[in-house]
């Protein structure tokens, strides 16, 4: 169920009590807590500022012990006043609602006079009640002295008013038909065309009626259009109306509901200014400009100045990136266009984003390049003053179904077409522009083997960026590879990597253009199978002597530990020295940063290894071990290459040289 609201009147009530009639009139400036109503009992301002009455001024509050028996109060305006009391002395709320008993009406025909109420006899006195209010009722209660209003907005009260109208199925909520405490309005239209009418904004649960008629409804069911809740609790209307035609508005709540608001009454939809657009998403929206005003600057419409007349506004958010057109061709009138980006309100002339007159005939078109969650205005009017009814029609793109990192394209070795036009960018920035693929596109990379992948853009026709991640959507962390301008590509502006698999991955490929650049690529992926690969010694690698490079990328680490320490990620060699030299092993130069170990083996192999020597960072982080054999060599010097930690895998050249 809906909760009552209580509100409070704008109107200065004065209020005292009496024992006997003949009080003299209070001036204003002395109504205060001094005034009493026995000797020794004081009347209290309420703390709550409750009732009828605006904060600050006197709230009574009775002695139950007294017997009273009139009410002085302060007219400042003419009209009926109605006496309220509640026995509830800590009540919250305000008078017609729960806890309020009407007690009785006083017409005011004099303002500026102190009128007294003499409570009926059959009430007993006022000792019964805790608090007292007198509410002024509103001018227009009754439909017969509705207010006579044109376009604009009017402050309303519908606290004291009583309900006089008829019951309004429209406005059928929760079982509650009518609209109460209805206070009556008497519009003359100015223009033809739809006409909104709101109470958006008011301080309780309102309903709105309107009448095609000049008269007073005394059936029920004849309003063209009723509405209960619009704006949350708040009631608005459109309906449609005929220039110098007299038309009756109903303002009233839910239930019990009564307070203050404002009544807007304007031609058009509601958002004729630009101030309250009106939220539209991608597809038609039917506008009229009948009557609108123009609020928006002078645009410019290729190098002329033009107002866009009776100008009407659209909020829009473009839920994905690429180009959103919005179209007002068909249109009944000659159109003009112009589009904002953002919610400020435009001033000066010469900022929309894009502007269009005559697209499609005297209509107007316009597309732009949107971004994701970005807002845009859009502001439709006419030419020269012309106006009329359209359908505003937005278009948006087709986002690739790769844009988002969650939904990566699973690419093999293989060349794929794709366009970055629509896309968004999700991917993070690395630190630095040269690395930070904009407008991304996402494809995920399984590699069949261990060895070095290849991503080629070159056959893009834009700007292009590339990022390889080793991680997941979700945490990603630093890019193992990424390219912006490659010498391997003509033009040089195109992107090309490699890298090193360090497992099957998957790898998450990111395609980008560089700052604002976006089209039409190619993308293709190649590998190369690294055959230097042995994981164990027991398949270590017969090498001999020379220089190779292995790769320990798909290499696991042994559970022996070397003198030097752990050796992740290693892999074997072994060779057979000549008699009577000594032996170097070398891996100066490597771009990782190595260690290495050599152990000698005589029958047993692997099983019966004899570590000879070991290095770490013999030259810089590179490592490098000497050893010597004399004139009889039985066995094999094994070689053991690999990291200085676990993150260091990769690339290492082995050298193998002997005097």
């Amino acid at each position: 169920m809906k909760k009552a609201m209580w509100m409070c009147s704008v109107v200065t009530v004065w209020m005292l009590i009496a024992l006997t009639a003949g009080l003299p009139k209070p001036a204003l400036a002395d109504v205060n807590d001094s005034i009493t109503k026995d000797p020794g009992a004081p009347i209290q301002r309420d703390p709550l500022d409750e009732g009828c009455l605006a904060a600050g001024n006197v709230v009574i509050r009775l002695n139950a012990t007294h017997d009273h028996s009139q009410v002085a109060f302060w007219a400042p305006q003419q009209g009926i006043y109605r006496i309220y009391g509640t026995t509830n002395p800590n009540h919250v709320g305000n008078p017609p609602g729960v806890d309020w008993t009407l007690l009785d009406s006083v017409t005011v025909g004099i303002p500026l006079q102190e009128y007294l109420w003499q409570d009926p006899a059959a009430l007993g006195g006022y000792k019964n009640y805790a608090l007292i209010h007198v509410c002024p009722v509103p001018a227009n209660d009754n439909c017969a002295n509705a207010m006579l209003i044109i376009q604009g907005s009017y402050p309303f009260s519908t606290i004291g008013a009583t309900t006089d109208g008829p019951s309004e199925s429209q406005c059928n909520n929760f079982g509650d038909s009518q609209v109460n405490q209805d206070i009556w309005f008497r519009y003359v239209a100015t223009c033809s065309g739809p006409l909104t009418v709101s109470l958006c904004g008011s301080n309780f649960d309102t309903k709105v009626a309107f009448y095609a008629t000049s008269n007073c409804p005394t059936s029920p069911n004849t309003a063209v259009s009723c509405n209960d809740d619009y704006c949350s609790l708040q009631s608005q209307l459109v309906a449609n109306v005929i220039a110098g035609f007299t038309y009756i508005i109903r303002v009233g709540g839910f239930s019990n509901n009564f307070g203050t608001g404002t009544l807007t009454v304007h031609p058009g939809f509601g958002n004729d200014l630009c101030s309250a657009p009106l939220t539209v998403t991608a597809g038609s929206t039917d506008f009229v400009t009948n009557c609108a005003q123009t609020d928006g600057p002078v645009e410019n419409f290729n190098g002329n100045p033009q107002q866009l007349d009776g100008d009407l506004w659209f909020r829009y958010t473009s839920p994905v990136c690429g180009n959103v057109t919005v179209s007002l061709c068909g249109s009944s009138f000659d159109t003009e266009l112009a589009i904002y980006l953002g919610t400020t309100c435009p001033q000066a002339s010469g900022t929309a984003l894009v502007t269009n007159d005559d697209f499609c005939g005297i209509w107007s078109q316009a597309t732009f390049p949107a971004l994701a969650d970005s807002v845009y205005l859009i502001r439709v009017g006419g030419y020269a003053g012309d106006y009329g009814s359209g359908t505003l029609a937005i278009t948006e793109p087709t986002a690739p179904n790769n844009d988002d990192c969650a939904n990566a394209l699973f690419i093999g070795q293989q060349t794929l077409a794709f366009n970055t036009t629509n896309a968004c960018t999700d991917g993070p920035f690395e630190g630095s522009y040269f690395c930070y693929p904009q407008k991304d596109l996402w494809y995920s990379y399984t590699a069949p083997y261990c060895g070095t992948v290849t991503v080629d853009l070159c056959g893009s026709s834009f700007d292009t960026e590339v990022a390889v991640y080793h991680g997941t959507c979700g945490n990603l962390g630093s890019p193992i590879a990424c390219n912006d301008d490659n010498s391997t590509c003509s033009p040089t502006t195109r992107s090309y990597l490699q890298f090193l698999t360090i497992d099957s991955g998957p790898y998450l490929i990111r395609v980008g253009g560089y700052g604002s650049s976006y089209g039409a690529g190619v993308i293709t992926v190649s590998q190369t199978q690294d055959l230097l690969v042995f994981d164990d010694c027991t398949g270590a690698w017969a090498a001999g002597y020379g220089v190779d490079t292995v790769y320990t990328n798909c290499a696991g680490t042994g559970s022996d530990t070397s003198a030097c320490g752990q050796i992740y990620h290693d892999v074997w060699l072994s060779l057979v020295p000549p008699a009577n030299t000594t032996t170097t092993i070398s891996t100066c130069g490597s771009p990782i940063n190595t260690r290495l170990a050599v152990y000698y083996t005589a029958i047993s192999g692997c099983n019966s290894l004899s570590e000879v020597a070991c290095s770490d960072d013999y030259c810089g982080t590179g490592s490098q071990v000497q050893f010597s054999v004399g004139q009889f060599v039985f066995g094999a010097y094994l070689i053991r290459v690999g990291g200085a930690t676990f993150n260091d895998l990769g690339e290492i050249i082995v050298t193998r040289a002997h005097n």
